[in-house]
């Protein structure tokens, strides 16, 4: 049996680390305890596109105040990025009640590379 599971580029995880040090944003991570969110199905499914659907990948989306958060996924992990704190908080309240999520603060760990940051010079390091 074989699973498939669209996850973040390593490059793209670099890249947003990169605007975490620049922009001084806060890193926190989570991790989802159900990795298979969803059972097998036994019927077929039918859907059909709504109006006004968005090519997924090119929509531009922001909170009503202009700011914005980064949510990055590989598998079961988690990275959020934001400036304001407040709207991490929400994001994880929001996973929290859909799924099965663990809280893991501040990140410092992820795909096996450790992050070392230094938020006063707004410097970041990554080590394996």
């Amino acid at each position: 049996m074989k699973f498939f599971s669209p996850v973040v580029r390593h490059t793209s995880i670099r890249a947003v680390l990169a605007l975490v040090a620049s922009w001084d944003l806060h890193l926190e991570q989570m991790d989802v305890k159900t990795i298979f969110l969803h059972g097998d199905l036994e019927e077929h499914i039918y859907m059909e596109q709504s109006d006004g659907f968005t090519q997924l990948g090119h929509e531009h989306l922001s909170l009503d105040d202009g700011s914005f958060i980064f949510l990055l996924r590989y598998v079961d992990d988690i990275l959020i990025a934001a400036k304001n704190m407040h709207d991490v908080f929400a994001l994880k309240a929001l996973l929290s009640q859909e799924f099965d999520m663990k809280d893991l603060g501040a990140a410092t760990k992820i795909l096996g590379m450790e992050i070392h940051r230094d938020r006063g010079s707004r410097k970041l390091w990554l080590s394996q």
